[in-house]
């Protein structure tokens, strides 16, 4: 009969440790981490099922004497609600929400020497459409100055950012992740749109084309595309840049 009992009392555990295992497996077979995790980082989840199975292992040492009591039924009800977060946050990534509370105004890029208000290349018989992401432009802002670029990213309206530089300016963002989700840092671009090109709602998302510059504001170095348009656009694989 003890035998019994305490084999039903690690039951619970067992299921637990085993509804873990099956969502992570599922995040790494389907590739659904990179919705929080960097792609680079997949060992990490790796090494959980390794210690899952560590304490399935552990769990069936018939062996050993297991009470199940409230204490041991809190600590499962606490390792279940990641499991009902991750399985709320599906398909969702960081919206406008996100963005209005991690950016800190206007986009500003790092350049070294700050080019004069919307510098341009002088090379008119450049007319390559040059398809990249937000990424490519932050890290060398200076080698797109004055090209056509094209990119995707979140519809954002501005706001009171940007009301003194034009009735048909706006921002497009999306989110570069270093380690997780948790980290995320907010990359925009400011668009000058034609008028009555915006046929979109905030957080679409959208392929943005227009003249790359860089505006020289109060200090800023601002990125900005001139006579921009816009389209929707599907939901990238990846949301976020890495």
């Amino acid at each position: 009969m003890n035998g019994i009992t305490s084999h039903l009392s690690r039951f619970p555990q067992s299921l637990v440790v085993t509804a873990w295992l099956i969502v992570l497996d599922i995040l790494l077979l389907r590739g659904q981490y990179v919705a929080f995790l960097r792609p680079g980082f997949a060992w990490i989840l790796v090494l959980a099922v390794a210690i899952l199975l560590g304490f399935l292992w552990v769990n069936g040492d018939k062996t050993r004497i297991h009470r199940f009591n409230l204490a041991e039924a809190l600590r499962l009800v606490i390792l279940l609600l990641p499991l009902l977060y991750l399985a709320n946050v599906q398909g969702q990534s960081l919206d406008s929400y996100a963005f209005a509370n991690r950016s800190l105004g206007l986009p500003s890029l790092a350049v070294t020497n700050a080019p004069p208000n919307l510098v341009q290349r002088n090379d008119p018989d450049d007319t390559t459409l040059y398809e990249i992401t937000l990424a490519n432009l932050y890290r060398d802002p200076q080698q797109f100055t004055g090209r056509r670029i094209r990119l995707t990213g979140r519809y954002h309206p501005g706001g009171e950012s940007t009301q003194n530089l034009g009735p048909h300016v706006c921002m497009v963002f999306r989110f570069a992740v270093n380690c997780c989700a948790a980290d995320a840092t907010p990359l925009a671009v400011l668009a000058n749109l034609r008028p009555g090109d915006v046929n979109v709602e905030e957080n679409d998302w959208v392929d943005i084309e227009g003249v790359f510059r860089i505006r020289n504001q109060d200090g800023r170095s601002i990125p900005m595309l001139d006579h921009a348009t816009l389209c929707k656009a599907p939901e990238p694989q990846r949301p976020y840049l890495f």
